[in-house]
């Protein structure tokens, strides 16, 4: 479960839904019965730790409302799967849709929430298959999932690679085609779509490339790319909660395993009024055959030699340890450890 409100510090979003739809956009709530425009999009659009999203500036600028309908980690299944947003975004003048990544779409090989894409919910039959050596219940987000894939088996990720990519350019047409307005696609990256083979999770748009761009340019009334800053060297504009901004900066590299500690073996602190502790010898096995007349010795010890290691209780005589299953004792009689060995 996630919680959303305000902290000290941090941004209020004004959050808002339109219609009776499940996906929480921010605010405040534009008035639909003027004309708009509506941006649709995810984590950039919805501008999370921005105070002034470029929607917001692009209103001030047009003189009109725009509707910010980003979505955090959305992906093209959320606004495709919900009636009510669909008939935001169709009732706008014009419209301006975000590339989003291809990872975060229900495809052949996964399944991802229906609102909140970037979470992974099961693995199909084919994809089990193609990586029988892999635990797919250790995984929740779908760029982990993917990151993990594609170090493992190269080769065998290309089909995956190749399967988000037709997913991608599928949905997205959908999409284009539902919005009767004039409609425009949004690139935001660090650089320009890549020419070449897009097959990096962690990149901001996965799987996305030019020539995938320029096959829906029979369905846009054109492509504008941004060019974003380098994450990370610049937090001045931001605004962060006390917590938020204890986090790290999204370029910092996580920590290696080799850094962390390793949780095992972790000594176990021993009270100062205890006397030392004995150190664990493992047991010797005997090599030599342990003849008759030893083992009955050591079977059959005189009754001073044998400690309870539960002194003074009594037990059911079925839950006795050590007694025989041969041995059937009365169903209401009890012995004591010392009795029953």
């Amino acid at each position: 479960m996630a919680y959303a409100y305000p902290r000290d510090g941090a941004l209020d979003y004004f959050p808002c839904r339109y219609g009776n739809s499940r996906l929480l956009f921010r605010g405040p709530r534009r008035d639909l019965d003027a004309p708009y425009a509506a941006i649709l999009g995810g984590t950039e659009v919805y501008g999370k730790f921005v105070p002034r999203p470029f929607p917001d500036l692009l209103e001030e600028r047009l003189g009109r409302p725009v509707v910010n309908l980003g979505c955090v980690n959305a992906g093209l299944d959320a606004f495709l799967n919900d009636a009510d947003t669909l008939q935001v975004a169709r009732g706008a003048d014009w419209a301006v849709i975000q590339a989003l990544g291809a990872q975060n779409l229900t495809n052949r090989f996964y399944t991802v929430h229906p609102r909140r894409n970037d979470r992974f919910v099961a693995a199909s039959a084919e994809l089990r298959a193609l990586y029988r050596d892999v635990d797919f219940t250790e995984f929740t987000f779908t760029r982990h999932l993917l990151a993990v894939l594609q170090a493992r088996s190269p080769a065998r990720f290309a089909a995956i690679a190749a399967e988000l990519q037709a997913t991608w350019r599928d949905r997205m047409t959908r999409l284009l085609s539902r919005l009767p307005g004039r409609r425009f696609l949004l690139w935001l990256g660090e650089t320009a779509p890549p020419a070449g083979h897009a097959a990096d999770p962690l990149a901001l748009s996965p799987f996305v490339d030019a020539t995938m761009l320029r096959a829906l340019g029979p369905l846009v009334d054109g492509v504008v790319e941004v060019r974003l800053d380098p994450p990370g060297q610049d937090l001045s504009g931001l605004a962060f909660s006390p917590l938020d901004a204890r986090l790290p900066p999204p370029s910092r590299p996580p920590p290696t395993t080799a850094a962390l500690p390793r949780p095992w073996p972790r000594p176990c602190p021993q009270p100062a009024n205890e006397p030392a502790r004995p150190a664990f010898r493992r047991p010797v096995s005997c090599s030599k055959p342990v003849s008759s007349g030893t083992r009955a010795a050591l079977l059959h010890r005189p009754a001073a030699d044998r400690r309870s290691p539960f002194p003074g209780q009594s037990f059911p005589a079925t839950f006795v340890p050590g007694v025989q299953n041969a041995v059937k004792p009365s169903s209401t009689a009890t012995r004591t450890w010392n009795a029953a060995t």
